[in-house]
């Protein structure tokens, strides 16, 4: 899948997500809470289609206090995979996936949380290549330093 593609399939996937909220059954006036957590969610909505996530993942924390709803978790995953989290984002995925295991979203969460953790694993990789180099760095200019002096 290309690079767009694929960006325009998770962002379809939240605003799906987000769209859910909107359901909320209509046929008494929603209250307070469910009003409060619909303005957080639209801002955080804003704050995420402009990639602005941190503010994204703040307002969706707080309409999730408010509103506990499984679109939630999985637009707090996104934000996180977004900011390079994704021990957190995968923690919300999951939490999304105990939620509502019906959700025809699953495969597509189970398939961010697989990309995540290769991604993960490829850091800490690269982290103990890079700790491994220096080490070897310092082992060869202490060498050089003992040949130097004898």
């Amino acid at each position: 899948m290309q690079p767009m593609a694929h960006q325009s399939k998770l962002l379809g996937v939240v605003l799906a997500l987000g769209l859910a909220f909107l359901a909320l059954p209509a046929a008494a006036a929603p209250d307070a809470q469910t009003r409060q957590a619909r303005q957080l969610f639209d801002k955080a909505e804003i704050h995420f289609s402009v990639g602005e996530f941190d503010q994204a993942l703040e307002l969706y924390k707080q309409a999730y206090k408010i509103k506990p709803l499984p679109g939630f978790l999985f637009n707090l995953g996104q934000c996180q995979r977004y900011l390079g989290n994704c021990e957190q984002a995968n923690f919300f995925f999951r939490q999304f996936i105990t939620t509502k295991p019906d959700s025809p979203h699953v495969p597509e969460v189970k398939r961010l949380m697989a990309t995540c953790a290769q991604s993960e694993a490829a850091k800490k990789a690269a982290a103990r290549k890079a700790a491994a180099d220096k080490a070897a760095d310092k082992a060869a200019a202490d060498k050089a330093a003992a040949d130097k002096a004898a």
